[in-house]
């Protein structure tokens, strides 16, 4: 499934132009929303020179605002499971110490 531009013919179109399309959406944002809807497009522009040449197509582009996300939420997940972790061991050596008090 490609995004067709009429206006370019049967071409796919950039996410630069799908971005262009989407500007009166954008500027009636919250600026906190701007700024999210701006950095969905600067995943593709970050990847390596040699890849971002060939991801000039709006799909392939989305696929990198996708990664970028999962690696996001990936990040994320660890933290969580680090600040998880570290409670658990709170609440045990809580408990041991309330058991010592106890006794």
């Amino acid at each position: 499934m490609s995004l067709k531009d009429p206006a370019l013919g049967n071409q796919a179109f950039t996410a630069e132009q799908f971005r262009n399309r989407w500007s009166k959406y954008r500027e009636a944002l919250r600026r906190e929303d701007q700024l999210i809807f701006d950095r969905l497009f600067q995943a593709p522009a970050e990847l390596e020179p040699d890849r971002s040449a060939t991801c000039n197509t709006f799909e392939t582009q989305v696929i990198a605002m996708l990664l970028e996300q999962r690696r996001i939420s990936r990040e994320l997940e660890a933290k969580l499971a680090a600040l998880e972790r570290s409670l658990r061991e709170i609440e045990m050596k809580f408990r041991d110490f309330s058991a010592k008090q106890s006794a």
